[in-house]
């Protein structure tokens, strides 16, 4: 088995037919918008271009948590206080399951 397919399996992942972001609003554990990209550096990119369409330019991260829901400890959540520019605090949060699992796959090479 090549490197390559080590890492990232076959192509027949049905995440590989989802948006860069899908799933829910991002505005509560029980609907987090999910990341679907194989690395962190791109889910930071995504997670920022998502929060700068909610709160728009100018807005300030606060202070950031990741979660272990309960019921499904597997499925890691960020969640991430920010105050736009208006003021106004916000509350985020996404499910990274997809780049974890990756980024756990090439710590194990």
């Amino acid at each position: 088995m090549g490197i390559i397919s080590r890492l990232f399996g076959r192509n027949s992942n049905s995440l590989d037919d989802k948006p860069p972001i899908y799933g829910g609003d991002g505005l509560s554990d029980q609907s987090p918008a999910i990341i679907n990209c194989a690395s962190m550096g791109m889910a930071h990119a995504l997670i920022d271009r998502f929060i700068a369409e909610r709160c728009g330019p100018g807005f300030e991260r606060g202070i950031e948590f990741t979660l272990g829901p309960q019921d499904n400890p597997d499925k890691p959540l960020k969640m991430i206080c920010v105050t736009a520019q208006d003021g106004v605090e916000h509350r985020f949060y996404f499910d990274l399951s997809r780049p974890v699992a990756t980024a756990i796959k090439m710590g194990g090479l």
